[in-house]
């Protein structure tokens, strides 16, 4: 398929400048017109990285969409043989069927404005497409459409030829995502506030000191906007999980914060300095969420990746030319690995 797709492809007057290498058009390196990526020119293929991107980037010529590359920022990845793979989609035709005419997919690909811009505009060319909302922060299109006349699975091809790949929405939304990013800022900022107040305390701070009263009142108030903004993120979920009859890791983190915070209170009601830990408070419910927004990160990597592994893999390339699944390489055939 990958050999018939690039027979098929005509020279087109490249709609991107060239970015040379440091040694000009016969130096070793130069800039890949679609993706920015550098790379070792061949003769067959001077401009682009890979097959792929040289696919693209004619298709978005074919179509007119050149305006793709004034809107893009920074580099993109090298599509390489994305666009050549076959791909199962009965999964998106189940949830197409099911779902009259709305549908929130996940998008792998989505880097800029740009990538936005040309999803858009494929699908508005195609029959039956009434709305689309495609956000590159998330990696996520919704989209909506007239039941029996707009192809989904259609859709979902055309942008796999233009480098992009839909999968099902995961199970975290958007608002949990942003929810806890909200958190996170906020307490941070609290906690850098609440150390600011608590040094003067372990600097030797006098007792009568004129603002040592409005000091200790501060620690107070923030350390406990920090256990109410940040720890009922952990809070609510320790719940969910013990009505479940779970045990979580989020029970450890609410008991040491709820056990650090009622401590801290009846000392500060009681003036026993030396035992009130607000900054603690602050400090620690702030490092359990980077951790848990880290976790989150990680995840949704895993899952792109996972996303990207759905396809099966192209075709080898043998020596003879002829072209072998890679399930029936047998022992000692030699095969072509193409560039990048």
């Amino acid at each position: 398929m990958q050999a018939a797709i690039e027979r098929a492809i005509r020279p087109i007057s490249p709609i991107r400048p060239t970015a040379h290498g440091t040694n000009g058009r016969h130096g070793t390196n130069e800039r890949c017109i679609h993706c920015g990526t550098p790379f070792r020119p061949a003769a067959h293929r001077p401009d682009f990285c890979c097959a792929g991107c040289q696919f693209v980037h004619d298709l978005i010529a074919r179509n007119g969409l050149g305006q793709f590359y004034d809107l893009q920022e920074g580099g993109l990845p090298p599509v390489k043989s994305l666009v050549f793979q076959k791909r199962d989609y009965a999964w998106l035709e189940d949830l197409a069927r099911d779902s009259a005419g709305t549908l929130t997919l996940d998008v792998q690909g989505l880097s800029c404005i740009g990538c936005a811009w040309l999803i858009e505009k494929v699908f508005a060319r195609r029959p039956g497409a009434l709305a689309i909302h495609v956000d590159p922060t998330l990696g996520q299109l919704a989209l909506r459409w007239q039941p029996g006349v707009f192809d989904a699975v259609g859709f979902a091809r055309e942008l796999q030829s233009f480098g992009y790949l839909v999968g099902p929405p995961g199970k975290s939304g958007a608002p949990a995502s942003r929810a806890l990013n909200l958190r996170l800022g906020l307490c941070a900022a609290l906690a850098m506030n609440t150390m600011l107040f608590t040094l003067p305390r372990y600097l030797g701070m006098a007792a009568d000191f004129e603002f040592a009263a409005l000091f200790h009142r501060l620690t107070l108030i923030l350390g406990t906007l920090s256990f109410v903004i940040g720890g009922s993120y952990f809070f609510t979920r320790t719940w969910h999980s013990l009505r479940q009859r779970v045990l979580h890791i989020d029970l450890p983190i609410s008991l040491g914060l709820i056990a650090a915070y009622a401590g801290s209170v009846v000392a500060w009601t009681r003036c026993a300095d030396g035992f009130v830990y607000f900054d603690f408070v602050s400090t620690f419910t702030f490092l359990m969420l980077a951790g848990r927004w880290l976790q989150q990160k990680a995840v949704e990597r895993n899952r792109a990746q996972l996303l990207a592994a759905q396809a099966d893999p192209p075709p080898v390339r043998l020596v003879s030319g002829e072209k072998l699944p890679v399930a029936q390489l047998a022992a000692g055939a030699a095969f072509i690995i193409d560039p990048g």
